[in-house]
């Protein structure tokens, strides 16, 4: 969605203190890219006049985590140093946070093949606030190693393999796929 797209690049524009790549060193860039998608999704949850029944933030939402499986295939076919790694870290972070808090969830359709899923939105919102503010309070605040411990702790690179190897028990209830292998 393309007011996706320009919420994130009006984030870069924001306040970003002077001395985050100072601190935070290696860990700036995608900390910045993790930091410009959540403003643009909790922006884009919190637009007035938009007709609940239109899903146009959960379609922002649905396309953030499909960019990261595309940064993936990038990532993987490129090698870590590709230039793009920081789009892929970041989107891989929101979807490992949110399947760790359990409101976003892997499933499989008949064809058995595997597909997120939320029940409701507002709550996947919630989480993607709750985690705006741990990213902020790194990128204002936080030290190289406070940024190493929360890469270190909410990014898998396999995390979109998870995917499409689904396994599921009974009638769509879905196993936690949250390893790091």
């Amino acid at each position: 969605s393309l007011r996706r797209i320009i919420a994130h690049e009006i984030g870069h524009s924001l306040d970003v203190p002077e001395d985050t790549q100072t601190r935070l060193q290696g860990h700036a860039s995608w900390i910045k890219e993790l930091y410009c998608d959540l403003i643009a999704l909790k922006g884009y949850s919190e637009i007035e006049g938009l007709n609940p029944r239109e899903r146009e933030p959960e379609i922002a939402l649905a396309m953030t985590l499909a960019s990261g499986r595309l940064d993936y295939q990038i990532y993987n076919n490129s090698g870590k140093d590709h230039t793009r790694q920081e789009y892929f870290r970041a989107r891989a972070i929101i979807l490992k946070y949110l399947l760790d808090g359990g409101n976003v969830r892997i499933e499989t359709n008949r064809l058995g093949e595997g597909f997120l899923n939320w029940d409701d939105p507002r709550t996947v919102f919630d989480d993607i606030s709750n985690l705006l503010i741990a990213v902020e309070n790194i990128m204002r605040q936080g030290q190289f190693k406070e940024a190493e411990a929360f890469l270190n702790h909410y990014f898998n690179p396999r995390i979109y393999d998870q995917i499409e190897r689904a396994e599921f028990e009974g009638n769509g209830t879905s196993k936690n796929f949250l390893d790091n292998s």
